[in-house]
């Protein structure tokens, strides 16, 4: 693929995913917000609509009780009940009641504010503010339908009831009206009741006003359907059971409706007057269906700097790779015999960053690799040279004949001491001059001992060692002679009037294969001169990562630390662990060892 077309194609990419994110984050943005928006303002409805209700429902019970609480309206309930229908003399006190009921039915606030307010009882009997002429005997046996399938029979003790809409079977159009009435209980135990009625209107004028497009409202009482809007169609108990479940569950959330599957979320109020309960149901489908517009519009957007933008990109791709597609005419009609072909040249004169530096640096990389890795070559050959000739300069063969002749003349004088020097120091000759650079950790703690016993010989009580290794370390491989120069420096730079320990311990450390630490108590070193043999290890790491022929590095102590450092380095890398602390007049310290794959070690001067 080009590199025109994957310029394009990523820019490009770049583009419409972040076109994509910011739109549908802002549209995702734009939709909670209207949701909440919309679910706050419903909640502020629903509490206004359910005051509002409060108040209908307090004025209508007011009128109720207003008739019930007057002595004469209650005596004339009585009369009506107890005095008999049959007899003539009691028609003047029944039709003294009949017109005292009626008088206080009667009245221009009730016939202005409400439909009608009715006296009906179980004798046939029946009142009404909004008709002039008594219909007696209208419901005795033959009460009307709508009326008798409304009217309360068991309450369980609620003063009050309620009456859904109904159309009025008394007035010729047949008014839809909804009311509440009262029972009224007399001594001799049959029922009467006083019932105010309103239109419907009036229900759906408080309502409607406060509805949106999205809302709907159902009014239940006594978990029974009592109204609904903006639809008047029968609510199912199992619907209103769903949404009372909402309700107590408190989960103001978009749930799905399992009659109509539209998501829906419920809002309620409980009116502490009538016991009803307002439900508030927002559809969530309705409910955004203005934000269809917004998203096509912010769609179209979208694609319209989406269809910009990439127009815009592939010109200033073009224009990006012309001087691209220039030079590599150029350079593969150069030939590979100067490192400054003609179309290099050419370059200098361009004021095209890109023309300038791709290109040339690609050559000048591939020719920088070629000369670097024939510099590894000759730089890893001369290390190893270097390293056969450190190691050729232990190899004295002859002196193995001199310390046979030495161990042969203590024999024959009966020195038992001088053989043990001799086959000990002829040990170390073989094992100096092997050609073997790695060996097993067994063999230069032995190597080791041979040197220690010579030391102790010489310094008798002023010296005293202890080697001590763990047996699981003897078959560890190690460059040949790296214990013998620590112990070496420990004798030179020793307490002349103090006795010199030196341990060798060799122990599994934490993250490392294995750790060999060499410690002794002699004259130690100043902050200083440590920070002069780290600075020297340093640059020997340095010089040996860049492949860089070795500088002469020396460091306090002479160069046999640098030099045995330098061997295992080169032997290990970064795997190396070498720490190394001392302190005036109380010692050195040196612990090296060769980390585990992906093991950690601790501060220290190299790890």
């Amino acid at each position: 693929m080009r590199f025109q077309t994957r310029l394009f194609m990523g820019y490009s990419l770049l583009i419409v995913v972040l076109v994509v994110i910011l739109t549908a984050g802002f549209y995702l943005y734009a939709r909670g917000l209207f949701e909440r928006n919309a679910v706050e303002t419903s909640r502020l409805l629903v509490s206004k609509v359910g005051s509002q209700l409060d108040a209908m429902w307090y004025w209508m019970d007011f009128v109720l009780l207003t008739l019930l609480s007057d002595a004469s309206f209650k005596s004339a309930v009585t009369t009506l009940h107890t005095l008999p229908r049959d007899d003539p003399s009691n028609n003047p006190f029944l039709n003294d009641a009949m017109w005292t009921i009626r008088r206080f039915l009667l009245s221009y606030v009730f016939h202005k504010a409400f439909h009608a307010v009715i006296f009906l009882n179980g004798q046939g009997d029946l009142f009404s503010s909004n008709f002039m002429a008594h219909s007696s005997g209208l419901n005795k046996g033959g009460l009307p339908n709508e009326i008798a399938a409304l009217l309360p029979h068991e309450l369980g003790g609620s003063p009050f009831f309620l009456l859904p809409p109904f159309q009025d079977p008394w007035t010729e159009d047949h008014l839809e009206v909804f009311g509440m009435g009262r029972t009224i209980w007399d001594t001799g135990g049959e029922k009467a009741w006083l019932v105010v009625l309103k239109p419907i209107r009036d229900l759906e004028l408080l309502i409607r006003p406060s509805l949106s497009p999205y809302t709907s409202v159902i009014i239940a009482w006594r978990g029974m359907p009592f109204f609904s809007s903006p639809s008047r169609s029968p609510i199912s108990s199992t619907l209103l059971t769903f949404y009372s479940g909402i309700v107590e569950e408190k989960r103001e959330e978009f749930v799905s409706n399992p009659t109509t599957g539209r998501r829906e979320l419920v809002l309620s109020y409980e009116s502490q007057i009538a016991g009803l309960r307002v439900f508030w149901i927002l559809e969530r489908d309705a409910l955004l269906r203005p934000l269809r517009f917004t998203s096509f519009i912010a769609a179209m957007m979208a694609l319209s700097v989406v269809a910009i933008s990439l127009l815009f990109n592939l010109l200033f791709t073009r224009s990006l790779t012309r001087p691209l597609r220039m030079l590599r005419e150029w350079m593969e009609g150069t030939e590979v015999k100067t490192l400054t072909p003609p179309s290099i040249r050419r370059i200098e004169t361009s004021h095209d960053e890109v023309m300038e530096l791709v290109e040339a640096f690609r050559d000048l990389t591939y020719r920088l690799d070629d000369s670097i890795r024939r510099e590894l070559q000759l730089r890893t050959s001369w290390m190893q040279t270097k390293l056969d000739l450190v190691y050729s300069q232990v190899n004295p063969h002859f002196l193995y004949n001199v310390l046979n002749v030495i161990s042969q003349r203590a024999f024959q004088v009966g020195d038992d001491i001088i053989p043990t020097v001799c086959d000990g120091i002829a040990a170390m000759l073989r094992y100096a001059s092997a050609q073997d650079h790695m060996v097993l950790l067994r063999e230069e703690l032995e190597y080791l001992r041979h040197y220690l016993f010579i030391m102790k010989l010489r310094l008798e009580d002023a010296f005293e060692w202890r080697v001590e290794v763990e047996d699981g370390l003897l078959g560890v491989r190690v460059p040949r002679m790296i214990l013998q120069p620590l112990v070496e420096n420990a004798v030179k730079y020793r307490k002349r009037k103090e006795r010199l320990v030196v341990r060798v311990e060799g122990v599994r450390g934490r993250g490392a294969s294995w750790l060999v630490r060499v410690s002794d108590n002699g004259m130690g070193m100043t902050p200083e001169k440590m920070e002069e043999v780290r600075r020297a290890f340093a640059l020997v790491a340095l010089h040996l990562d860049r492949g860089e022929e070795l500088p002469s590095v020396s460091a306090p102590g002479g160069t046999g630390l640098v030099n045995l450092y330098t061997r295992l380095y080169v032997v290990f890398r970064d795997r190396l662990v070498w720490r190394m602390e001392s302190n005036v007049r109380e010692g050195t310290l040196v612990e090296i060892g060769v980390k585990e794959d992906g093991g950690d070690q601790g501060d220290g001067d190299r790890r």
